[in-house]
């Protein structure tokens, strides 16, 4: 009886797959027995992987013809037609090929294969070009290399090292000395000069089941030689190949994949092992790849005991533990069904053998489920186990569902938690309070999360529910909560300020918004964004309009969620067109007073406003002289202070644009000191007094020198007008005495002595 059930979406922890492909196409040859205790999986043991279906190599030639000359039944198919085989139900696939199979490099033929010797228990035996596989599959690295074959017609030297299965009925043979007519044929290939083959390189874990085998020298029938070898025994006739060394020895290997094998020979790869119908051929290009080895290989298997004693037990609302005694020794694994209506089982899970447990998920809560459990291997399955049944709990949904704070665009919420098993929590949004979407996840254990990207000012409705693999809960009570508004720019005001820009001032009504969008537009046209301004801006000027043209200007807030509305609309015009002052320019007179001068460039103004900033603060206007002045006096400044300054011209509703900007800092070097004097107050003590010749000095340096001596410091004194005495000096001495100021700009000349 074949057993083909669907397959449907449950999992469990301990998965891994069951994939269900279409039935193989047998030879008419193979005739299943299922023998007792089990259920036949309709196969043919052994799957020839080949290039070309309707045109085989020479290579895969020698598969085919091997494999019916000593009754093996077996199946052909190329990598087109992989997927009309159901490949987990062949015992051994081959694949030796004459040239690269770059048509097998596909990611679906690959897990076809992979799946078959993974999970199914395949051996896949690559030789040649067929060793491409297993790099194709990431199980090793191949590598090109050329060689001269072994051509032998009557020697060949077998002697096995290890005991194993493909050795039965190989004695051990010791080369005979001159060897005869009646050895065994190692491999026989018509080109004596060798050719070029593929080989996998070393792979990690592999096994390697050795032999001693004779290193040959090719040659012909009937060809005369001389070799040292051959001569000490008298000479060699009728050879095709002769003795040159025996001490090496050749490793055929596989390594474990999974359930199953890969099944090559190593170092130096693959050869004529199909070549003759001996029943072990081991050569220095071969391997033993005969009659025993694929005996061993596709070796019949038992039918597995069925596993017993299958109990089920709910690990949680969506969960189920599932046991069982395993009763075989020749199961690849074990298939868990689940009862889907009265009569119908379907298969959800294959594990692999040896297993006795596993967790069943994805079940829905709040039901009774039924199991049952059977063993298999490659060709048969097990009558399955007793029924188990159980009924899982229910799955508590959130409760209590509740705003904690709301804003603009967000809304923060918290909940109850009700179970003690989701993996994380889902949260809903609806406008309307029947259509949903999920708009957000937590993880488990989470009972608070904040809903962002909303519109402000609305109505939203929201619920929650728990969600353990794929199975949600109940739903939670809904929430229902408004946003808050979004408050726009308050009293746009707009003045015309040039002839080419417009003054903006509002009131900012909150304090979190990123920064505003300014629009404007001609009277009754379209409107377009001008800029945008940082937050808790309050002013703007608008440039790049046009002359005594009248535009509208609105504006609102924004952040990187939401918008406010619009503010007010504003309307300005802007001036009649004066052509700008140019080249303005200014000279430090003192550290209070700054001379400008610019150019007139316009004609019909009424006068300049000139505009001052005193460091970083606002412009103020200064002063608007009469109309064709081109210099003013900025005075009363701020001494030490950075001073910058603008002027443009004005008339009536007119304005030009601004001149150049021109910055000045007042400070400056002191001026010297005014009408020193030094006076004699008794027979020895002189009184010297000066006034300041400004206001920026930090102190002064005072010098003496007597009648025809040099200049010396005397002393310095501190800022303002000087008064110093000079004390105890000798009678009836002249003496002469000069100042000059100073400060971190520098040092004034000198006053008069």
């Amino acid at each position: 009886m074949n057993r083909r059930i669907a397959t449907v979406a449950f999992l469990t922890i301990c998965f891994l797959f069951s994939p269900m492909t279409a039935q193989p196409q047998q030879s008419a040859a193979y005739q299943p027995d299922a023998g007792p205790g089990g259920h036949e999986i309709s196969a043919a043991p052994i799957l020839v992987l080949v290039q070309n279906v309707s045109a085989l190599d020479a290579e895969e030639q020698k598969v085919t013809a091997f494999l019916s000359t000593q009754g093996f039944s077996y199946d052909v198919t190329d990598a087109s037609g992989l997927s009309s085989f159901n490949a987990d139900d062949y015992s051994l696939i081959i694949f030796r090929t004459g040239s690269t199979p770059a048509s097998y490099n596909n990611a679906t033929v690959l897990s076809e294969i992979q799946d078959a010797v993974e999970i199914a228990g395949a051996t896949l035996m690559v030789e040649l070009h067929g060793s491409y596989l297993a790099e194709y599959l990431g199980w090793g690295t191949v590598s090109s290399v050329g060689w001269g074959p072994v051509v032998a017609a009557s020697c060949a030297f077998v002697a096995p090292i290890t005991t194993h299965v493909i050795f039965d009925g190989i004695a051990t043979w010791d080369p005979p000395i001159p060897p005869d007519q009646n050895d065994q044929i190692i491999w026989e290939n018509p080109n004596i000069n060798g050719g070029s083959g593929v080989r996998i390189d070393a792979i990690a874990n592999e096994v390697a089941i050795e032999s001693w085998h004779v290193q040959m020298t090719p040659g012909w029938t009937g060809q005369p030689t001389n070799s040292t070898y051959c001569q000490s025994w008298g000479g060699c006739t009728n050879e095709r190949s002769v003795h040159n060394a025996w001490d090496q020895t050749q490793n055929t290997k596989y390594v474990v994949k999974g359930n199953g094998k890969l099944f090559f020979s190593a170092p130096i790869g693959f050869g004529g092992a199909f070549a003759t119908d001996a029943a072990v051929v081991i050569g220095k290009a071969g391997t033993t790849l005969k009659r025993n080895t694929v005996q061993w290989l596709s070796q019949v298997l038992t039918p597995p005991d069925p596993p017993s004693n299958l109990t089920a037990s709910a690990v949680s609302p969506t969960k189920v533990q599932l046991s069982w005694t395993d009763n075989s020794n020749s199961e690849s694994r074990f298939v868990i069904e689940k009862q889907w209506t009265s009569t119908t089982w379907i298969r959800i899970d294959t594990v692999l053998a040896n297993t006795t447990s596993c967790v069943v998920v994805n079940l829905q809560p709040d039901t009774e489920h039924s199991f049952r459990v059977f063993a298999a291997n490659w060709k048969f399955e097990s009558d399955p186990t007793n029924v188990a049944s159980v009924t899982t709990p229910t799955f508590p949904a959130p409760s209590d569902l509740a705003v904690d704070s709301v804003a603009v665009t967000s809304i923060v919420m918290h909940w109850r938690d009700n179970s003690v098993n989701e993996d994380r929590f889902v949260i809903e949004q609806s406008e309307d309070g029947i259509q949903w979407a999920q708009v957000a996840t937590t993880g488990k254990d989470t009972t608070r999360k904040r809903v962002e990207g909303l519109v402000p000012q609305k109505k939203y409705h929201f619920r929650v529910y728990a969600v353990e693999g794929t199975v949600p809960s109940g739903s939670s009570n809904v929430l229902t909560a408004t946003t808050l508004t979004f408050p726009p720019p308050l009293n746009l005001q707009a003045t015309g300020h040039s002839s080419e820009e417009v003054a903006l001032q509002w009131q900012d009504q909150t304090d979190f918004e990123e920064g505003f969008m300014i629009e404007y537009r001609e009277e009754n046209g379209a409107w377009l964004l001008a800029d945008t301004v940082p937050a808790n801006s309050s002013a703007y000027i608008l440039g790049g309009l046009q002359p005594s043209t009248t535009y509208e200007v609105r504006m609102r807030a924004f952040t990187s969620q939401a918008t406010s509305p619009y503010s007010n609309t504003a309307q300005a015009t802007t001036l009649l067109f004066l052509q700008n002052p140019a080249n303005l320019s200014g000279v430090l007179m003192s550290e209070t007073n700054i001379v400008l001068t610019w150019d007139d460039n316009s004609d019909g103004e009424s006068g300049f406003e000139v505009e001052h900033q005193e460091d970083n603060g606002s412009w103020i206007t200064l002063t608007t002289t009469a109309a064709n002045v081109t210099t003013y006096a900025a005075q009363g400044l701020t001494p030490r202070t950075m001073n910058r300054f603008r002027v443009r011209a004005v008339g009536n509703q007119a304005a030009s644009g601004y001149s150049n900007t021109v910055a000045i800092e007042t400070r400056m070097a002191p001026a010297k000191p005014q009408n020193l004097l030094a006076t004699a107050v008794d027979h020895k003590t002189v009184r010297v007094t000066w006034q300041r010749g400004s206001e920026n000095e930090e102190g002064y340096k005072v010098e003496k020198k007597a009648e025809g001596g040099s200049w010396a410091l005397f002393t310095t004194a501190g800022p303002g007008d000087g008064d110093i005495l000079d004390e105890n000096l000798p009678s009836a001495t002249l003496y002469w005495y000069r100042a000059r100021a100073v400060n971190d700009l520098g040092e004034s000349a000198w006053s008069n002595e």
